[in-house]
């Protein structure tokens, strides 16, 4: 081949590397010769770009599923932008290096599911509805420290499913858990899962950007270094499980979304007395902060980290199993973990490092009429607080 050739040839390579990503802006499919229908599917593809769904995507006539595949994609709330889907299996699908939604995902199929997946960041800010009715809802991010960032959704599911191999933040979400063998998942397989104070949005250059502040405290492991004196129980000598690293920073090129930012504000927990001669009575009292998932007569919940787990009062009401799981730390700070109703199951917390329950609401069931505790770090009956590195005094533990 001539060099001059070559020389061409490798220009138009490195141009062809060096392309800008552009913004693709979807306001109506049946409108936009970008949406394709293939088989059942309404596609839009874009693999260097960034998609924009600025207005409300149904599937077009003859398909049933949506489905965007690009470099970057945002479900733009504040623009009108959301997503509706009639179809069986993935009938929704968001598939892209980073994704940001803020506008409603809906799978009206019992048998439909919601799909998410990232390699470097998944961010969906509130308030804003995810409803796969009886279906699936999947948000994973597979990327090395690749975050997931949920704050002030609602999700309606019979199987929500988060997995990040990063840090997951967590905060001022519900979660309605329907029909039979109802199951929650949460795990973060290579950080922690934390609250919100974790994580900045801002706009920078044109450009949505969500990042960890590095003088910012958040991750149990890391109070517990920064403000020893500040405890209010004491805290057991022996390691502490590493702190996650700071998150990368990953950003999509749109502007930021306008809706209102849900504001979080930590009820103070009541204690309920415990009466002689009796079985303490808990006064559950799900606020507008924090997490609470509510689950049916045969729902299961499973949080898993590698370091850190940061519960504090949130609102776990589950019939069956309900198991936390950490390397590091985990705050039950006024918390509340039920599971006093519907199908027999154990409520296990177990972590590496130290559990506080502080005016924790623990109540496991009494299955079969056989009294029955938590297991706090292999600890299957009261008081918890003490033993096997857990520290404060709950409000009930029954």
């Amino acid at each position: 081949m001539p060099k001059t050739l070559l020389l061409l040839v490798s220009v138009f390579t490195l141009l062809v590397a060096q392309r800008a990503v552009a913004t693709v802006t979807i306001t109506d499919c049946t409108a936009d010769a970008r949406c394709h229908a293939i088989g059942k599917k309404t596609v839009i593809s874009a693999p260097l770009d960034t998609v924009v769904v600025a207005g409300a995507i149904a599937p077009l006539a003859g398909t049933e599923d949506v489905q965007i595949r690009a470099h970057a994609i945002a479900v733009d709330g504040s623009s009108g932008g959301q997503i509706s889907a009639t179809g069986k299996g993935r009938s929704i699908v968001l598939d892209a290096a980073s994704i940001l939604v803020t506008g409603a995902l809906h799978s009206a199929n019992n048998n439909g599911k919601i799909f998410i997946r990232a390699v470097d960041m998944v961010q969906m800010q509130g308030p804003v509805d995810i409803d796969s009715g009886g279906g699936q809802a999947r948000v994973v991010c597979t990327g090395i420290g690749c975050t997931i960032a949920i704050t002030g959704v609602h999700f309606s599911t019979n199987f929500l499913f988060i997995d990040a191999l990063g840090d997951v933040i967590w905060d001022m979400n519900t979660a309605n858990l329907q029909n039979a063998r109802d199951l929650a998942v949460i795990a973060s397989e290579g950080g922690s899962i934390r609250k919100t104070g974790a994580i900045t949005v801002a706009l920078a250059n044109g450009r949505l950007a969500a990042q960890v502040p590095r003088d910012k405290v958040d991750a149990v492991s890391e109070a517990v270094s920064f403000c020893e004196t500040c405890q209010t129980t004491p805290t057991p000598t022996g390691t502490t499980a590493t702190p996650t690293p700071p998150l990368r920073t990953a950003s999509l090129p749109l502007g930021t979304p306008t809706g209102p930012t849900p504001t979080r504000t930590d009820p103070t927990p009541t204690r309920t007395p415990t009466p002689s001669g009796g079985t303490p009575a808990p006064t559950p009292s799900p606020g507008s902060c924090c997490n609470t998932i509510t689950g049916t007569t045969e729902s299961t919940l499973t949080i898993r980290a590698l370091n850190d787990i940061d519960l504090n009062h949130d609102h776990y009401i589950v019939a069956e199993n309900i198991t936390v799981t950490a390397g590091g730390n985990i705050d039950l700070t006024g918390t509340e973990l039920r599971n006093d109703f519907g199908k027999c199951g154990e409520i296990v917390v177990t972590a590496g490092g130290q559990v506080n329950i502080q005016d924790a609401t623990l109540v496991d069931d009494d299955c079969k009429n056989n009294p029955d505790v938590s297991t706090i770090n292999g600890r299957e009956e009261v008081p918890h607080t003490g033993f096997n590195d857990v520290v404060g005094f709950p409000a009930v533990d029954d």
